[in-house]
């Protein structure tokens, strides 16, 4: 193009989540590497919050339309409303309730480029979110999936085509780099990065933890993560019901929490379901090897890495097995910690602009 690509992001609101940070990411590097292409405006359909401020700093347009509560027909006029007056040359949406009303407003704005991010693998939806989807297939022109395991999900589970889907891996902000494999220490410090709730499966954490003070008393747990929920209470009374409570912590939400990863031995997750783990990635790249549950998005990650067993998140003995290699085999621990080291590197900020600015480029 010989002018810049006027594109449209659309998003529930700018608080500090996971989608929320990957959009500023995205954003402000394509403006950085290549500031005569793109030219963004973002709109967050409900309040917008604390990264506001970030977007604009990084000279990225903000429009804060506040629907809450509004009935779909008023979602979908407001947003039309921006979108003839901003007149984007792309619209992409993110996430469930942005993708069904602004998907339908681009649609009606005859804006013929409209893309959808597709971030999660939820094993059930709601009505609504059942809506979004249907809307997302019927009007996307083109899709990415955070993974290939995201891409397969909706084609078998929704019938999307997946000659429309193209997946770009997710990369971290800040992902810590290890410049050597870790050696084996003692005693023992596990970590588990991600909010308490019940998709990430800290319950059975816990289980598991039990069957690994039979081994050794010589670990300790860390729960890394927002600590604010039903579950959470839940799973504290876990924790103090089976006597866990100078082994398992709930540490609560850190800020910048890749920066602390380095202080540990290994990282564990028993997830039921993800999309990406942008996490792990973290882990990986501070060398720590990795307890895992069976699940595609894990798979994934791991890639071609072999000598590596997963484990069910039900399955205590299991998880304990593989704990029981990592902490007595020091030298299978620090061949798999180099080998997290080099997978970390092919989900690097560069791979992932350069496929975003290729897949944009490729409308033209």
């Amino acid at each position: 193009m010989n002018k810049k690509m006027k594109i449209c992001q659309i998003i529930h609101s700018l608080q500090t989540g996971g989608a929320e940070l990957l959009l500023l990411r995205i954003c402000s590097e394509l403006r950085r590497n290549y500031p005569h292409s793109y030219e963004f405006t973002v709109i967050a359909t409900n309040e917008s919050g604390p990264l506001h401020s970030d977007f604009e700093k990084a000279g990225i347009k903000v429009v804060s339309l506040n629907l809450v509560g509004k009935h779909l027909i008023a979602c979908i006029w407001s947003i039309f409303k921006v979108l003839i007056r901003e007149k984007p040359d792309i619209v992409h949406t993110h996430l469930l309730p942005p993708d069904k009303y602004g998907q339908t407003a681009a649609f009606l704005a005859l804006i013929g480029k409209r893309v959808s991010t597709i971030h999660n693998m939820e094993p059930s939806l709601t009505p609504a979110e059942k809506k979004a989807i249907a809307v997302v297939r019927l009007f996307s022109t083109r899709m990415i999936a955070v993974s290939q395991s995201v891409k397969n999900n909706v084609i078998s589970r929704y019938g999307f085509d997946g000659a429309k889907i193209d997946v770009i891996y997710t990369a971290p902000s800040s992902p810590p780099a290890a410049a050597l494999p870790k050696a084996l220490k003692q005693p023992v410090r596990i970590v588990n990065l991600a909010n308490i709730k019940e998709s990430k499966g800290q319950h059975f954490l816990v289980k598991a933890a039990i069957e690994m003070k039979k081994i050794t008393a010589r670990f300790s747990i860390d729960i890394v993560g927002d600590a604010q929920s039903a579950y959470a209470d839940k799973l504290n009374k876990m924790i103090i019901d089976n006597g866990l409570t100078d082994t398992v912590f709930l540490k609560g939400k850190i800020d910048h929490a890749s920066s602390i990863l380095s202080n540990y031995t290994i990282m564990i997750s028993l997830s039921l379901w993800e999309g990406f783990p942008l996490a792990l990635i973290e882990g990986m790249g501070a060398g720590l090897p990795m307890i895992l549950s069976d699940i595609p998005p894990h798979r994934e990650l791991m890639g071609e890495i072999d000598d590596y067993t997963f484990a069910r998140p039900d399955d205590p003995g299991g998880i304990t097995s593989i704990f029981r290699r990592l902490i007595s085999d020091g030298g299978y621990y620090s061949r798999l910690s180099q080998k997290m080291i080099e997978r970390s590197r092919d989900f690097s900020i560069t791979k992932m602009i350069e496929k975003y600015d290729s897949f944009y480029r490729s409308f033209f």
